[in-house]
């Protein structure tokens, strides 16, 4: 057995293994939520799905900013002493390879959770 780990380590392919074979690895976890609008006039399961959506989305958000960081944008303008505009833009890109959504499951009527894990070897 440990012929075979040590051919496998050889030959590159334990870089692609699991993140706990891996000292140089990390692995992160995102979470979403999102709930059904109760506006929405289309059918329940649609809303449903929109939502659960949603909620996959906003993990997918988390996992690149704690991977890739943000980008923090800030403006303030003043006239005569005064605050006349005020605007902030928090912008995150990346390209995730990898990620394994763990658990999409709603945690009460109408409100839906994705918890994703990404492993992120430095």
């Amino acid at each position: 057995m440990l012929g075979l780990a040590a051919a496998l380590f050889a030959n590159g392919a334990a870089a692609d293994g699991p993140c706990w074979a891996d000292e140089r690895c990390v692995r992160i976890t995102g979470v979403g939520l999102a709930a059904v609008r109760p506006d929405d006039e289309r059918p329940h399961n649609l809303k449903q799905l929109a939502a659960i959506r949603a909620a996959k989305l906003e993990a997918l958000r988390s996992l690149a900013e704690q991977a890739h960081g943000v980008t923090l944008q800030s403006r303030s303008q003043t006239e005569k002493s005064e605050m006349g505009a005020d605007s902030i833009v928090v912008e995150s890109g990346a390209t995730l390879k990898g990620v394994r959504f763990i658990r999409v499951e709603p945690l009460e009527p109408g409100i839906y959770q994705a918890v994703a894990e990404l492993d992120v070897r430095y």
